[in-house]
């Protein structure tokens, strides 16, 4: 399962998110404000590819990283956990159907 996971690095307890995720076996993708060299060894090993956007709450941003992923291989999922993240997730997961919540 490929999922694209919002802002991996900060706060630290997405980190968790992170290593739980790929514990499982899923292919993260993370999309985020810092630098990859920022994020440090642990997590960068645990994510299978980085996208760097100024600002994962502007929808144009975040519908690019995922454009962008999209573009390398099937995702399933589009993940944040931050509440000032949620709206921003919601409405590309809306523009992009194939990661719209399956019922």
């Amino acid at each position: 399962m490929n999922i694209i996971f919002v802002e991996p690095f900060f706060p630290q307890n997405q980190r968790r998110f992170v290593a739980a995720l790929a514990g499982v076996g899923a292919n993260v993708i993370g999309v985020g404000e810092y630098a990859e060299h920022e994020l440090g060894d642990e997590l960068r090993g645990q994510l299978g590819a980085y996208y760097r956007v100024s600002n994962v709450t502007d929808e144009g941003q975040l519908n690019a990283a995922v454009e962008w992923a999209q573009g390398l291989m099937w995702v399933d999922r589009l993940e944040s956990t931050i509440e000032s993240h949620q709206m921003a997730a919601a409405r590309v997961r809306e523009a992009r159907t194939s990661l719209a919540p399956r019922c």
